[in-house]
């Protein structure tokens, strides 16, 4: 413990390796000159030499000395450079003195390592020189003295090259080391340089991260509150949309029946005329009983005024259903036709209606909408020229629209359209009134006699439409209003029951007929009768279902009405067909809002008509489900 301490002693603690591997070196050096120094010291004064062992312990004091220096300053370089000044004095002592058998000269070698490794390159070569030069003296000196050896020349000769190459090793391999050492630690500065920068550089993404992540919370709560405003909002958007498409339903059904009030004298007038004629042909046909040819001429005009009386109340009921919308492709022709045989009623006699049908092109629309469209701007035309008369033309026909013509924001893009026009040579309207006839409740009419609703709803259905509305007007002399459609470009409009009219059909089949009206089941009785067919009618769902219990596979068609007492005609077609699946039935109705064709098809109907039936439509029909062309649901 007591070495290693005196070994290791006057070590500082900023010392690098390199520094601390000099300091123990010189110590060691020291520590060993000073156990040998005392002892051989001694026998200097045994052997009556003084000179010798006053040196010795001179030697061994100095280099105790530089310990205890060293120890306490901490002052290596000083320590080194007295260390290697002792180690020259002694090493040319023993070279001078001879030692043992003259050998002491071989320390000399020694002295350029350590001069090299405690002095470095430069200062150990200088003290190297120094000591080499020291010995050359020595060798060239005649003197003669009992205390100093001579050396042959032969010894000297070999003894100064050697430690010359001894001398050059040691420097240059001080000197690489040297060179080395400066570039390991030039690389390791640049290291260093290079952690500190990592350092400031992990410290800055560090802090940069945190911000972020600071940032991000900050955000995250922002946008939480943000979403939470924006599922409001929706949710307000919604519950708005649901009222916007309420309130648009109940102003399209309110502007429909305003316009259906306003056509009612006309349609009761037309409804009465229609019912004097049959009532007369009936009498004509009563009177003429006898003669079979006028009887069959009277009852053909009885049957043209009923196909009248019934495609008058089709017109009404498809105006004023008050159903959602469905967009299908359409025929806007039949429409049009339809709505002016409506008006015509209506109509004074004053106005002249002028008719340009022409395209009978397919659109996408909604086919109630698309009539109330027709009966609204024709409504209007008639009101602008009022009870003076004029001249109302309805136009249909086919338009192309150019990109120059274009615009994406009205709807209006390039392709092909179906155009509605009406126009009226009624009193025309100014630029501030056209600008605002599109408006809700904006009317130009006196109070009481409108609400200013039509054009809006027109508006709204056409644009829904993908289409666009023109209009122009000249005071004094009328406005035009046309309506465009984009036309579909694939077109279908066949109609299976088109290819069966040839006559009516004949069959043998049993078939159950269930209605509530007497005079319905007498004639239709008596019709399939004649046709083949037998025939058991039942005046209410309840009989009906009874007897189909009783033998469900004694019938193979069912035709029922729908609105019946105690049973009505849905509820008998599911029974009946719990109790046999491929059972095929015809339910006809005169009108019921909410039971719909897609609900019939839902229960497992294969037909949903509307009455009356005309009865060659009527065969077609039976034949067409008997013949297996139509199955039920199931």
């Amino acid at each position: 413990m007591v070495i290693r301490d005196v070994i290791t002693s006057g070590m500082g603690d900023t010392y690098d390796m390199k520094t601390m591997h000099k300091v123990m070196m010189l110590n060691m050096i020291s520590l060993t000159g000073v156990f040998f120094m005392v002892p051989l010291g001694i026998v200097g004064y045994v052997q009556e030499n003084s000179a010798l062992g006053l040196f010795d312990h001179f030697t061994a004091l100095t280099l105790l000395l530089n310990l205890l220096y060293l120890r306490k300053t901490e002052d290596y370089q000083s320590a080194c450079v007295f260390g290697i000044a002792m180690a020259g004095i002694l090493f040319f002592f023993l070279l001078a003195t001879g030692g043992v058998s003259n050998t002491a000269y071989l320390w000399y070698y020694t002295f350029p390592l350590f001069a090299s490794f405690l002095l470095g390159s430069k200062k150990g070569a200088v003290a190297t020189a120094i000591l080499l030069l020291f010995a050359v003296i020595f060798f060239a000196l005649d003197y003669d003295s009992p205390y100093l050896t001579h050396y042959s020349k032969d010894l000297i000769i070999r003894f100064i090259p050697s430690f010359i190459i001894v001398f050059i090793y040691s420097y240059a391999f001080e000197y690489f080391r040297e060179q080395a050492e400066e570039k390991l630690i030039f690389k390791n500065i640049e290291l260093n340089k290079t952690i500190i920068d990592l350092n400031e550089i992990e410290t800055s993404l560090r802090k940069t991260q945190e911000e972020l992540e600071k940032r991000v919370r900050e955000r995250t709560v922002e946008l939480s509150k943000a979403n939470m405003d924006l599922t409001n909002e929706i949710k307000i958007r919604e519950r708005a949309e649901m009222e916007r498409h309420r309130l648009e339903t109940q102003l399209a059904h309110s502007q429909k029946m305003e316009a259906l009030g306003t056509l009612a004298g006309g349609i009761a007038h037309d409804f009465n005329n229609i019912l004097a004629g049959i009532f007369g042909y009936s009498q004509l046909a009563e009177m003429h009983i006898t003669e079979p040819e006028k009887v069959k001429n009277y009852i053909n005009k009885m049957s043209k005024g009923t196909q009248r009386a019934s495609d008058l109340v089709r017109q009404i009921l498809t105006f004023s259903r008050h159903v959602e919308s469905e967009t299908i492709p359409l025929s806007v022709f039949f429409l049009v036709k339809e709505a002016l045989t409506l008006l015509h009623s209506t109509i004074p006699s004053t106005i002249e209606i002028k008719k340009n049908i022409l395209s009978k092109a397919m659109v996408m629309a909604d086919p109630t909408q698309t009539h109330q469209v027709i009966m609204n701007l024709c409504t209007n035309a008639y009101h602008a020229m009022g009870e003076s008369g004029g001249i109302l033309t309805v136009g249909l026909n086919e338009v192309e629209v150019s990109e120059l013509e274009s615009n994406i924001e009205t709807n209006r893009v390039p392709g092909k359209y179906l155009k509605l026009e009406v126009s009226d040579t009624g009193h025309g309207m100014d630029r501030e009134t056209m600008g605002k006839i599109f408006d809700p409740y904006f009317t130009t009419k006196e109070l009481g006699k409108g609400t200013g609703l039509g054009l809006a709803v027109v508006d709204g259905i056409v644009k829904k439409n993908r289409g666009f509305i023109k209009t122009s007007s000249v005071i004094g002399s009328g406005s035009t209003f046309q309506v465009f459609w984009p036309i579909l470009e694939y077109q279908d409009s066949h109609d299976p029951l088109e290819e069966e009219q040839s006559s009516l059909f004949m069959g043998s089949e049993q078939i159950m007929l269930v209605d509530d009206e007497t005079d319905i089941l007498d004639t239709l009785q008596a019709i399939l009768g004649r046709q083949g067919y037998k025939i058991k009618p039942f005046e209410d769902g309840l009989s009906a279902l009874k007897a189909f219990e009783e033998g469900p596979d004694q019938f193979d068609l069912i035709i029922t009405d729908m609105t019946m007492p105690r049973m009505t005609g849905d509820v008998l077609s599911k029974k009946i067909l719990q109790i046999r699946k491929d059972m095929p039935i015809i339910l006809c109705t005169g009108y019921h809002e909410n039971f719909t064709k897609e609900t019939a098809a839902g229960i497992g109907i294969c037909k949903y008509v509307h009455k009356p039936v005309m009865a060659r439509e009527l065969s077609a029909l039976i034949r067409e489900i008997l013949d297996q062309k139509i199955t039920p649901r199931i």
